[in-house]
């Protein structure tokens, strides 16, 4: 007596997989990333701003030295690289309720160092809307470039918490032809 495989029909069964696609990354979400991690490139080469050097010449940034910020400035210049050639570069899985929360963490604290970055280039102007005047001897914008300095350089946490939020979620499908074995 010979079997194939119509003598089985009723004990087999396949369950329907439908395919779990990336989320993309929209181009908003991919210039907020990358100008976030500009804000921190830019506290590092820009050691000539009285208020830039007093945030990273102090404490950890003086130990470390600065061929370590320009090695971490190199890595960071090549995820920009990364993610400005490619589109693909941040799509993340289908997220969680903890990715969302990740998501949009990282999102703000990205905003707020982008946010940072274009003070940095406004801290003359700025002081004034936020003292009555720049003080005696121009502390006032000493200390409002050290605080837009610290927000800018915030920017690459807000790349880390995105970034982890890309990883928590639901698996991928492989695309097409990767899930038939042969």
């Amino acid at each position: 007596m010979k079997m194939d495989s119509s003598a089985f029909q009723d004990t087999t069964v396949e369950w329907p997989q439908s395919a779990i696609k990336p989320v993309p990354a929209s181009r908003v979400t991919r210039t907020l990333y990358c100008l976030a991690l500009l804000g921190f490139a830019q506290g590092a080469f820009g050691q000539d701003a009285p208020w830039i050097s007093l945030a990273t010449r102090t404490g950890l940034g003086a130990g470390l030295g600065t061929w370590v910020l320009f090695l971490i400035c190199g890595a960071m210049a090549f995820r920009v690289y990364m993610v400005v050639s490619y589109p693909a570069a941040l799509d993340a899985r289908p997220p969680r309720l903890s990715g969302w929360l990740l998501r949009w963490l990282g999102w703000i604290v990205m905003l707020a160092g982008a946010v940072g970055l274009a003070a940095m280039l406004l801290v003359k102007p700025l002081t004034p809307l936020l003292f009555k005047s720049a003080g005696a001897n121009g502390a006032d914008v000493l200390a409002v470039g050290l605080w837009v300095t610290v927000l800018a350089s915030a920017g690459w946490v807000g790349c880390l918490l995105f970034e982890m939020s890309r990883w928590v979620g639901h698996p991928v499908t492989p695309p097409g032809d990767a899930m038939s074995r042969r």
